[in-house]
């Protein structure tokens, strides 16, 4: 696609809202790409998020509902392979078989794959369901309120380029499947079978499930290991599940962060934290320097972009460090509070002296008592510091 998926999205939700006939573009869709109405439907009626559809589903509906933009957001390549194109009307197997372990009864857990999950999906064997899953979130376009299946894009964006740098550490996608259906478990095999199954629940993973589809419409060969999770649970006992999923003991949001080992300004830290005159001493187990906070300062102010980023500014924080702790060495084996974190390593960025960042400080400090030792850098404290750095500067 030329242009953002999201933007398309967007476009084609105004366009399904304002339909003034739903069951003629079902039929147009039928005729021209052979859609099945049911899958349609879903779409139509934002069951089914758009975000959902692959790069073949995108191209049909918005070549039915507003083709004026096609080669806004498809490659003249995409558009010749697209065009004369069709669905193609799989058949849902009768039996599905996975290798797992049973957990009981009523829960199995098995490893799998992206392509196989992908194989689920193009059988539209895989359903959000909003009584189990998140509620569904309400979209006002053109005055119309669109019920869908809640979407955090950011998240899907920040998964997607794990999956594509191989960085992913592979977890459980939970699928349940409805108490009507009919299943065996051969304990000699380890194999859960399934039959006639009109469709799962993706009751935990829906992101990382967008996620996978996106990357594995566009990266040829894509591929991924996965935990799987299949529940036979009532819809009551799936709530309880993901409520129970949900209330996990959680860290603050600042220590989750400095829980990724991809994060530049983590990284910049641990080489502090490795070669510097506060080595050893910048962690987050009763260190001098609060690591996840300091990370956090850095992203924040040097807004490290790549590995080559996180090399230099690594580099250019220890030698100014150094310079600061062997001038004033009472900063050497004592704890430094948030405000002082943010800003001496402001004043580090600014290539203030270290005489010049302990007036900063001190400055701050008294006409600024707002700046407070809170986990969060407000944009505003930025903007003061950058106001009175110029002092001098």
């Amino acid at each position: 696609m030329l242009q953002s998926k999201n933007k398309l999205e967007e476009t084609l939700q105004r366009a399904i809202v304002n339909l003034d006939d739903r069951k003629e573009v079902l039929k147009k869709l039928l005729d021209k790409y052979n859609f099945p109405i049911d899958f349609s439907s879903d779409v139509l009626t934002f069951r089914k998020r758009i975000g959902e559809l692959d790069a073949f589903q995108l191209f049909v509906f918005t070549d039915i509902l507003v083709p004026r933009v096609l080669e806004k957001y498809f490659s003249p390549d995409e558009i010749k392979m697209f065009k004369n194109d069709k669905w193609e009307n799989k058949k849902k197997p009768n039996v599905l078989r996975f290798k797992a372990l049973e957990v009981n009864s009523e829960h199995w857990i098995g490893i799998s794959d992206v392509k196989s999950l992908m194989e689920l999906r193009d059988f539209q064997l895989i359903h959000y369901n909003g009584d189990t899953q998140r509620a569904l979130k309400q979209v006002i376009r053109d005055g119309n309120i669109i019920l869908q299946p809640y979407l955090n894009n950011t998240a899907v964006n920040e998964i997607c380029e794990l999956y594509k740098n191989n960085k992913f550490i592979p977890n459980t996608i939970t699928l349940n499947m409805p108490e009507d259906v009919d299943y065996k478990y051969i304990k000699g095999s380890s194999e859960l079978e399934i039959y006639d199954l009109d469709h799962f629940d993706i009751t935990d993973g829906y992101h990382r499930y967008v996620a996978m589809g996106n990357v594995y419409d566009n990266v040829e060969g894509f591929n991924y290991p996965i935990e799987l999770r299949i529940t036979k649970f009532s819809e009551e006992h799936a709530r309880q599940f993901i409520y129970q999923e949900d209330h996990k003991t959680k860290m603050r949001r600042i220590d989750a962060n400095y829980m990724n080992r991809y994060d530049y300004g983590n990284i910049i830290v641990r080489k502090l934290n490795d070669k510097s005159n506060l080595a050893n001493q910048i962690n987050n187990a009763n260190g001098y320097i609060e690591a996840p906070y300091l990370a956090l300062c850095i992203n924040r102010i040097w807004k490290p972009n790549d590995n080559k980023d996180a090399v230099v500014y690594a580099a250019e924080i220890r030698k100014a460090l150094d310079e600061f702790t062997e001038e004033y060495t009472d900063y050497l084996g004592r704890s430094w509070g948030r405000r002082e974190i943010l800003c001496i390593f402001y004043g580090f960025f600014r290539k203030l002296t270290p005489k010049q960042n302990v007036d900063l400080l001190t400055y701050i400090s008294e006409h600024y008592p707002e700046i407070d030792n809170k986990s969060i850098v407000r944009k505003k404290y930025i903007d003061i510091l950058e106001k009175e750095v110029r002092r001098y500067v």
